[in-house]
């Protein structure tokens, strides 16, 4: 699952979770299901949600780690053609110092 997956579906289970607070909150019991039953589920959606966000962060850290690791060797490749310009521009100068 992608980072957006992730975030999508912690998202998904605490808009459940807060549907099933409040049938905790107002004491509602629906046919089988109780409003104890429905605080439990909220818990373990919530707990879901957690761990959906943990992964989330986990991958998100690593995309950015790698990115940051490319950007290092753009940057370095970028101050190395920049070096060589240099040293290559003053070897060019005449021996008067005329630039």
């Amino acid at each position: 699952m992608s980072v957006h997956d992730h975030l999508t579906a912690a998202a998904l289970m605490l808009s459940v979770a807060r549907g099933d607070h409040l049938t905790w909150t107002h004491r509602e019991t629906a046919g089988e299901r109780t409003y104890v039953g429905a605080g439990h589920d909220a818990i373990a959606r919530i707990d879901d949600a957690i761990a959906r966000l943990y992964k989330a962060r986990q991958e998100l850290s690593g995309e950015l780690r790698a990115e940051e690791d490319e950007r290092n060797v753009r940057v370095d490749a970028l101050i190395a053609t920049m070096r060589g310009e240099r040293t290559q521009a003053s070897g060019e100068q005449t021996p008067g110092g005329d630039s």
